[in-house]
């Protein structure tokens, strides 16, 4: 959401829960205003007990610091001297320098640098969230073209010391562009001091390692934060690299998971959108988004995103929604669900089940909890298991405790049904009962 200089334009925030209109900014009103990139939520800087965040503009313009809650801006960040794209990308939310109030990271990865003449080394700043002043300026290896702060994130707390620590990626390091990260003590920068935990490098030329970075919860169960690297692999046979995500234990820096894109197109760029959009399927550990960046030319294609879950579900979806109109680009009629029982359940029947009003807290199936709470959707789904939205929603469970269902929306259903969602999950019987009982998974109805 933004608009080019002369161009009247608004930021329109909804709430997420009724997604009526919160507030509006007109950029109008906006001094020093070109237009925004990016928006990054910070934390509540402004004691409303709302979050707050920063509207991003890197073309040597300063970043807006606006007040969640109501829309008005707080101040106004000014990029140091010396900076070339100060704002491309920003982290907040923890408080570092122990004031109780979350401070902030602002990358500019050609600080240093001359956009028409030579390229920069890249620095980070960290700002005060309760004053805004500068707490301080880093940097990782000195030399131009590293791209220091390409990618950047609070990982949490790795070292044990009650305070979040922050990574930063520079894809240019190395002789032929291996790349590294490096992640930092944030209780160090808190204070002033850039105190280096450890530092990971790619091995491979154009591995570009670090390229992209984010958090992602817990997923070996050790009670330290792990984290999520973006790098390049070359394809085998091939001209070209593919995009791959590597999940890294934050305690031991052990690869704990290696994610590559369902789709595997040729130049994908997979991990160029890299970001932990919380938990999901309500199994304690938030999903990771990872999405691609088309190429131009003869290998452009339709982009695309993946959402990946810490643990292995028996209930998986094609799509996260479907379409009101039946229109394909947003997800067509259909929602193809994927069941998973394993084989000790092979032959069994299954029984597809819906709520409309949500998984929490959920309801009691003897010994089993089904991750849905009871509703006039659920009597209809356990009355009539082929209705029109579930064709299939009873059946038996192939050799290998397998089978699919199919959630189809039928036309003509009014237009304000736009944003309902619904979930669903399976459960497995025979003789003697309830055998088990499987996640959930959400669909949207999109218009």
């Amino acid at each position: 959401m933004y608009s080019k200089p002369g161009v009247k334009g608004e930021l329109v925030v909804f709430s997420g829960r009724t997604f009526h209109v919160l507030y509006k900014i007109d950029y109008k009103k906006l001094p020093e205003f070109s237009f925004f990139d990016s928006f990054e939520s910070i934390g509540d800087v402004d004691g409303d007990r709302a979050p707050d965040f920063l509207g991003l503009q890197h073309d040597l313009k300063p970043a807006f610091l606006f007040s969640g809650k109501t829309g008005k801006l707080i101040r106004k960040v000014y990029p140091p001297l010396f900076s070339q794209s100060f704002g491309r990308l920003a982290a907040g939310g923890q408080d570092l320098d122990g004031d109780g109030v979350p401070d902030y990271l602002i990358a500019d990865q050609d600080f240093g640098g001359r956009w028409n003449r030579y390229r920069g080394y890249g620095k980070v700043f960290l700002y005060s969230g309760k004053t805004g002043q500068l707490i301080l300026g880093f940097y990782g290896t000195k030399v131009r073209g590293i791209f220091f702060g390409v990618s950047l994130a609070l990982l949490g707390d790795l070292n044990g010391d009650g305070v979040c620590d922050v990574g930063v990626g520079e894809f240019g390091a190395g002789a032929n562009s291996q790349g590294s990260l490096w992640v930092f003590s944030g209780k160090h920068l808190g204070g002033g001091l850039p105190k280096l935990l450890f530092k990971i490098s790619g091995t491979q030329k154009g591995e570009r390692f670090a390229w992209a970075l984010s958090p992602c919860g817990d997923w070996n169960g050790d009670r330290v934060q792990d984290f999520a690297v973006g790098h390049m692999v070359p394809v085998p046979s091939q001209s070209y690299f593919q995009g791959e995500i590597l999940v890294y234990s934050g305690k031991s820096r052990k690869i704990l998971a290696q994610l590559r894109g369902k789709q595997q197109k040729a130049l994908d760029a997979y991990g160029y959108n890299l970001r932990s959009i919380g938990d999901l399927d309500q199994d304690g550990i938030p999903e990771l988004l990872v999405g691609t960046l088309s190429p131009f030319g003869a290998n452009a294609f339709r982009d695309y995103f993946d959402v990946w879950s810490a643990k292995t579900h028996p209930l998986r979806a094609s799509l996260p929604r479907v379409s009101l109109s039946g229109n394909t680009n947003r997800g067509g009629l259909v929602q193809t669900l994927y069941l998973d029982a394993g084989p000790s359940n092979a032959g069994k029947p299954y029984l597809m089940l819906g709520s409309a009003s949500g998984v929490r807290p959920g309801t009691r199936l003897g010994r089993h909890h089904l991750p849905l709470n009871l509703d006039f959707y659920t009597q209809l789904s356990w009355s009539y298991p082929r209705t029109m939205f579930f064709p299939d929603g009873v059946g038996v469970l192939d050799a290998k405790g397998k089978a699919k269902a199919h959630f189809t929306l039928p036309l003509g259903l009014p237009a304000s049904l736009r944003w309902t969602v619904l979930d669903h999950a399976f459960v497995v019987w025979d003789g003697g009962g309830v055998r088990m009982v499987s996640n959930a998974v959400p669909v949207y109805l999109d218009r």
